[in-house]
């Protein structure tokens, strides 16, 4: 079974600065992207504050000139950096992140996976971590397109790097472009693509079906 990677803690409460110290704390076990995912400060939090993709927090009983910020202001930043991290935009977390309970918001964040040889395991791990967590609230469907989504992203990473991409992060480089059908373009660079053989085709195929489909689920419906 899978097990969070993050630090439960209901009964925190803290300054804008322990909530900064907290944030960190937290991401930093499953930071993989250079310390990026961790770059949280004062100034950022006030940002999504001002965005209305963090909840406002209380003024102090003692003194209504300081406030005093609780654990669902910890979860709600910690899984806007994750899914801008993922590569989720900004107004698509501000439709969705607000209005969750706080059990929503941690199904969002990272799992410690089991070390399987079998890439099937961990996804057949993933799946049951995923009905675990909605046994006792059927959870709705955006949350579980964005659950789904942001939990296959270790996969696609898995995939991208057997593929030949060592940080498993798509990017781009010389280019050849192979236009299908109007307004569906594919571009490879021109070493990529002389490699290319049966097998290596089908992964690409798979990776490629897998990146369209959370790309829809981020643009939403129009």
């Amino acid at each position: 079974m899978t097990a969070k990677m993050i630090k439960l803690n209901p009964s925190w409460q803290g300054s804008l600065d322990d909530l900064v110290t907290e944030v960190i704390d937290q991401l930093t076990p499953f930071d993989r992207s250079g310390g990026k995912l961790k770059e949280v400060n004062a100034r950022l939090i006030r940002y999504y504050i001002s965005q209305k993709a963090m909840s406002r927090p209380r003024r102090k009983a003692t003194d209504k000139r300081e406030v005093e910020f609780q654990w669902r202001h910890v979860l709600e930043c910690m899984v806007i950096r994750v899914l801008l991290n993922e590569g989720w935009p900004l107004t698509r977390i501000i439709d969705w992140v607000p209005y969750q309970d706080e059990a929503g918001l941690v199904a969002l964040l990272p799992t410690e996976l089991p070390k399987f040889d079998d890439p099937r395991q961990q996804v057949q791990a993933l799946v049951a971590n995923f009905r675990q967590q909605t046994t006792e609230k059927p959870a709705p469907p955006t949350q579980r397109a964005m659950v789904a989504a942001t939990q296959e992203r270790l996969q696609l990473r898995q995939k991208l790097q057997a593929l030949g991409t060592p940080d498993g992060q798509v990017r781009t480089d010389h280019l050849l472009r192979l236009c299908l059908v109007p307004g569906c373009e594919v571009l490879l660079s021109a070493p990529w693509w002389d490699a290319l053989d049966d097998a290596r085709i089908e992964r690409v195929a798979e990776v490629f079906k897998q990146v369209l489909r959370e790309e829809s689920i981020k643009r939403g419906p129009k």
